[in-house]
């Protein structure tokens, strides 16, 4: 006996569910332990105990150690259990972890500052080896591709961050705390340049106080100058030309002190 096709296309299509139905495996959402990094990491002895993958870690006074600061300068990256790449030195005979500081990895995260949405960049916090929102200028780690949200601030979650550790300023400053929140940021920006290159820095002030110095000692010179010239104008008219020809050594005496010091400043800088 023939069917029709109509028939027949239901049956097939009804032999197909059931065959998957029964011979599949079911698809659930990502866990925490289903995350994996797409980040390059390096093997590297972490002091302390509860050490686990998704956990901020910082380099400070010659060891790693779980971050447990707020905006912490020295944060360094991730523990990670599945990184893309890494990479083993060989002549380390302690136990290591691999810590990812580039590319995106799950990472323990805390809404202990705000809920977290996509897109917004993280930092450390003053919980052990866990990340939470920045809002405020300050290190953050990188930026968040998935969102997380709690009411219970001692609850932690973890989300895949895209890493990128970096000084970054605040977007939320209100009117009255631009110029102080400025004034900060360059003392922080500072402090941090010269954690991590002292002797570019050293340059840099160098540069500054010959550049400073060298106006400053111009101006001093010609002012006192003029004073005296005007003086000697006024007390004798007659020698007006030899004072006006004094007047304009000063000032080409002025400015080729000033440019010196732009030159010497621009040379220490190139060194």
């Amino acid at each position: 006996m023939k069917l029709s096709f109509k028939i027949q296309t239901i049956i097939i299509t009804i032999t197909v569910f059931a065959t998957d139905l029964i011979f599949s495996t079911p698809a659930f959402a990502q866990t925490a332990d289903q995350l994996y990094s797409l980040g390059i990491a390096e093997n590297v002895t972490i002091v302390g105990d509860n050490l686990e993958g998704g956990m901020v870690v910082t380099y400070k006074d010659g060891q790693f150690a779980l971050s447990s600061e707020e905006y912490d300068p020295y944060v360094y990256g991730v523990i990670s259990d599945t990184p893309a790449i890494e990479f083993i030195y060989e002549n380390i005979e302690r136990d290591t972890l691999a810590v990812v500081s580039r590319g995106s990895t799950p990472m323990k995260v805390t809404a202990q500052n705000g809920a977290i949405n996509i897109g917004d960049r993280l930092t450390s916090s003053n919980k052990p080896g866990i990340a939470m929102l920045a809002n405020k200028s300050g290190l953050t780690l990188g930026v968040a591709q998935e969102a997380f949200d709690s009411s219970n601030p001692d609850e932690v979650g973890v989300i895949i961050v895209t890493l990128d550790i970096k000084f970054t300023l605040s977007r939320s400053i209100t009117e009255k705390q631009k110029v102080n929140s400025k004034l900060l940021d360059v003392v922080n920006l500072s402090s941090i340049a010269a954690l991590e290159d002292p002797q570019e820095v050293l340059k840099y002030v160098l540069a500054a106080f010959i550049l400073v110095g060298s106006v400053a000692f111009s101006f001093l010179v010609f002012g006192r100058s003029a004073q005296n010239s005007i003086l000697a104008l006024g007390r004798n008219p007659l020698a007006s030309k030899a004072i006006s020809l004094g007047m304009v050594l000063n000032i080409a005496m002025s400015l080729f002190i000033i440019i010196s010091g732009v030159l010497t400043s621009w040379f220490v800088i190139n060194l």
